[in-house]
């Protein structure tokens, strides 16, 4: 079994992971993410590869959100490694991209995707989108309503 809380995210825009982070942190997540750009990088660290060694450092991920507009046939080529490396049961991947749901998706949930979402331009809808992957809200680790609360009535006080 995975007990690792961690996401990594195969994303080579910066502006989408931000969107990603800001997502994340609005919807309370305390999930340590760690981003990647290129499957390679991915590769190395599953396989605990070159820097990627410690265990206890970079532990398996229990999410993998993997971009499936990478060039060519860059994300099609990982999860077919994928499946054929690993026992990726105790993995959850879904599959991010900007074309709608179709036949191309489709494939992607032959090749071993959990779970999809469209990419959105804003947060709302990222936001939106997230919250209804109901496989993502199994492994996330959300900070209790109170806490929040309560570091609202402290901002709160102090300001008063």
């Amino acid at each position: 079994m995975n007990n690792s809380k961690l996401i990594l995210l195969v994303e080579p825009d910066p502006k989408e992971v931000l969107l990603f982070e800001c997502a994340m942190k609005r919807l309370r997540v305390r999930n340590p993410v760690r981003v990647m750009q290129k499957t390679r990088e991915l590769r190395d660290y599953l396989e605990g590869e070159g820097p990627y060694k410690n265990r206890e450092l970079f532990p398996m991920p229990r999410v993998i959100l993997l971009d499936l507009d990478l060039p060519g046939l860059e994300a099609a080529n990982f999860l077919h490694w994928l499946r054929k490396k690993f026992d990726y049961t105790d993995i959850l991947v879904i599959g991010v991209s900007n074309f709608e749901v179709s036949r191309r998706v489709r494939a992607f949930f032959e090749l071993g995707i959990n779970a999809f979402f469209q990419k959105r331009v804003n947060l709302d809808d990222t936001l939106k989108c997230l919250r209804e992957i109901e496989l993502l809200d199994e492994v996330l680790d959300r900070e209790p309503e109170r806490v929040l609360e309560q570091e609202a009535w402290m901002g709160n006080a102090a300001q008063g």
